[in-house]
């Protein structure tokens, strides 16, 4: 019932308290690890909301992150769906290394192969693997690197820029208990679930009253 309640009337502060407490003691009672931390951090989420996650890699997984590694990496990141109909071609040399890699992406999906390029790339770029790593962890962003010349690009910018836009932003934290403010099927609620919940709402209310008593 609470947990209804909890979807239904968003800013009902009372149902999520008794939410946690009830998780709490589930929580205690679960031998369990997994559920016990599962219903430990519903408890913390509804008193306290979801937080903010810093993470930070240590500089020595940080730095075993070779080139193909990273391209890895933003490949699973791509969104098929803002790729659709795009082909991009890009040159890639690491000076530090001296290696020459060619990104193509075509059909939603994100080709790398190391050691060649393309005699007619849409942009061409020379860095350090370095500054490839501080720019996917968002540590400097591309005008930053082009600014104090870290990064070089030939061709058309506007293709890397369109190109780095094409890729899904991973959240650290997200809610357990209580719907996305937005961009979930919670986001309009259907009748369903509001008449549920109403139920719900008046046995809690009820519960609350006899308790008060």
């Amino acid at each position: 019932m609470l947990s209804k309640t909890v979807l239904a009337e968003q800013e009902n502060r009372e149902a999520e308290l008794l939410l946690a407490s009830a998780f709490e003691q589930l929580g205690y009672q679960s031998e369990s690890a997994t559920w016990r931390n599962a219903y430990l951090q519903g408890a913390h989420e509804l008193r306290k909301g979801v937080g903010e996650l810093r993470l930070n890699l240590s500089s020595s997984i940080n730095h075993r992150l070779n080139a193909a590694n990273l391209f890895d990496a933003l490949a699973v990141s791509l969104n098929s769906r803002k790729a659709e109909g795009k082909k991009i071609v890009i040159n890639w040399y690491f000076s530090d290394l001296q290696q020459e890699h060619l990104l193509t992406l075509e059909r939603s999906t994100l080709n790398h192969l190391a050691g060649f390029s393309s005699d007619k790339p849409d942009v061409s770029l020379k860095l350090t693997q370095e500054t490839f790593r501080a720019i996917l962890f968002r540590e400097i962003s591309i005008p930053g690197a082009v600014s104090d010349g870290s990064l070089a690009i030939k061709g058309n910018p506007v293709k890397l820029v369109e190109f780095f836009g094409l890729f899904d932003r991973k959240e650290n934290v997200f809610p357990i208990v209580k719907p996305r403010i937005s961009g979930t099927r919670f986001q309009q609620k259907p009748s369903r679930v509001n008449e549920l919940a109403t139920g719900a709402l008046k046995k809690v209310e009820s519960v609350l009253a006899k308790l008060k008593a």
